[in-house]
């Protein structure tokens, strides 16, 4: 009789646990004494210390597969499998009844495809967090898109198209969340105190710029470590420290039409002086013609970084240590030169050996990198491509130009660090499209890195 009755208790027990099977719920963890909703991890495992596949939006729709445990469901969400807690997981009737028929749960959070300073005017709505794969359709400012959840350097979102809702990824840095990223303007509480601008959320972290009163800035993502907040000045992020007295003021969203998401660009009326700086008897770097496009750089290190002999290596020594000298004093503040990759893989090494002294020497004492394009190359060519750029004296040796079919490599940058030494920094470049990829380059020994989504070293 007792083991029939926990056969019955055992089949009650599966059949209330199916029942939730199959059913659409929906993130929630809105809690309603913070400035902006948390996310809900997807993990990898039914536990708390489960592998992060991803943070999503409370809103977002999730497909129930399995109930795991008592703390875990097993759920779809966009094409990806996974395990959320389900004491954060409503059914819709809830939802609506918490947060009102208008609450956008199902929807995703309002967002908008920003290509400011892009230079381009339309994006690819990625299936994979792979900027190779297939484009399900393609995006331009006008969109109307939802913001799902971030996974790494993309933002999974739902798009509407002409062939009806899609699901996919864009960078992240396109997007913005409507509801979540809110412009701001610094303000310290003393007309003569900037406020400082930190890499990591402590006042002993690196300083990034120092922001004067007035400075417009994004707040990431409802981004917050404690006092600290994450924020966006023009195209740089960093963390600054967030008092009660306050030193962030929103305007509002009305201001997101004249206060762009990277630097504000601007086009001169006439000829313009550049001086190197703000005094008029200052040295001058150039004059910048009638028309010039310029980016307001506001109080940043921001350097410039004269490319050399690109893309393909193969001008003569002579142009390539004129564009050297000519880029140096028009303000560049570093150098890239591609080396000539035939000599290289001919073995005309005192050539090669000759032309990156001379450019160098043309450099004046300012940074130097070379680049080999390693991928075109043998191991024992990259090795002694690494011995001429130490012994010709440059500051770095690099991987790639990102022009080549593939760009930095662990294999090459071990090998590359193993050659150059104490003397010279290895910078890998090209193909560098998640944080985790970047800390492992760091970690074997690559001193800089080359990355078109710059933000995946910052958030």
């Amino acid at each position: 009789m007792k083991k029939l009755l926990c056969a019955w208790i055992a089949l009650a027990l599966l059949l209330s646990a199916a029942c939730g099977l199959g059913e659409s719920l929906f993130v929630d963890n809105r809690e309603t004494d913070k400035i902006y909703p948390e996310r809900l991890n997807l993990r990898a495992q039914p536990a708390k210390n489960g592998a992060i596949l991803g943070l999503y939006y409370t809103g977002t729709e999730v497909n129930v597969l399995a109930v795991e445990n008592e703390e875990y469901d097993k759920v779809e969400v966009g094409g990806m499998t996974g395990y959320m807690a389900s004491s954060y997981l409503i059914p819709r009737e809830e939802a609506t009844a918490r947060y009102g028929e208008n609450s956008g749960f199902g929807d995703g959070r309002a967002a908008e495809i920003d290509l400011t300073g892009m230079w381009m005017t339309s994006v690819p709505l990625r299936e994979t967090t792979d900027d190779t794969s297939t484009a399900l359709a393609t995006l331009d400012s006008n969109s109307k898109v939802g913001l799902l959840g971030i996974l790494d350097a993309w933002a999974y979102i739902w798009a509407e198209t002409d062939d009806g809702r899609k699901l996919g990824y864009v960078p992240l840095d396109v997007l913005t969340d409507v509801g979540n990223l809110k412009v701001s303007i610094i303000s310290s509480g003393k007309t003569d105190k900037k406020t400082i601008l930190y890499d990591a959320p402590t006042a002993k972290a690196k300083e990034i710029m120092r922001l004067s009163n007035g400075t417009a800035c994004f707040t990431l993502f409802g981004r917050k470590e404690g006092e600290w907040r994450r924020v966006r000045v023009g195209g740089v992020s960093g963390w600054i420290k967030y008092t009660q007295t306050g030193n962030l003021y929103a305007l509002g969203d009305q201001m997101r039409s004249v206060v762009p998401y990277y630097p504000l660009l601007m086009q001169t009326k006439s000829d313009t002086l550049l001086y190197q700086q703000k005094d008029d008897a200052a040295s001058r770097y150039m004059t910048l013609g009638q028309g010039m496009y310029v980016e307001l750089l506001a109080e940043s290190d921001v350097g410039i970084d004269a490319p050399i002999g690109f893309p393909n290596g193969y001008s003569t020594t002579e142009s390539k240590v004129f564009e050297t000298i000519d880029a140096f004093a028009k303000g560049a503040t570093e150098a890239d030169i591609l080396i000539n990759i035939g000599w290289l893989r001919s073995g005309r090494y005192a050539e090669l050996e000759d032309e990156l002294k001379r450019f160098v020497a043309a450099a004046g004492g300012k940074v130097t990198k070379v680049i080999l394009e390693n991928y075109y190359l043998t191991d024992e060519q990259k090795r002694e491509g690494v011995r001429i750029v130490k012994r010709a004296g440059a500051d770095f040796v690099k991987t790639s130009t990102g022009f080549a079919a593939a760009g930095a490599t662990l294999d090459d940058v071990r090998l590359m660090v193993q050659e150059a030494g104490d003397s010279l920094q290895v910078k890998a470049s090209g193909g560098i499209r998640t944080r985790e990829f970047a800390e492992q380059l760091l970690d074997i020994g690559a001193t800089r890195l080359g990355a078109s989504n710059p933000h995946l070293l910052m958030v």
